[in-house]
């Protein structure tokens, strides 16, 4: 089971997980909670999206700042 780093407080305990399948008998986990419990809403943005958000911006706003540049 590849797990996120925060998992590992949770070793030997019994446990719910979301995830999806890899091969054989692997498990990618998105989220790991204690059993019994309710599910933990995800708050987290990934890191990709936020890179990638950030090259968008910045792809709108060079243009702009070029032309203000050379306005001025």
């Amino acid at each position: 089971m590849d797990a996120p780093r925060s998992a590992r407080r949770l070793v030997g305990r019994e446990v719910e997980v979301t995830g999806h399948r890899a091969g054989f008998n692997g498990l990618i986990c998105k989220q790991v909670w204690p059993a019994g419990t309710a599910q933990p809403r995800r708050m987290q943005l990934p890191i990709e999206r936020l890179l990638v958000g950030g090259f968008v911006i910045y792809g709108l706003l060079a243009p702009l700042a070029g032309l203000a540049g050379q306005l001025s």
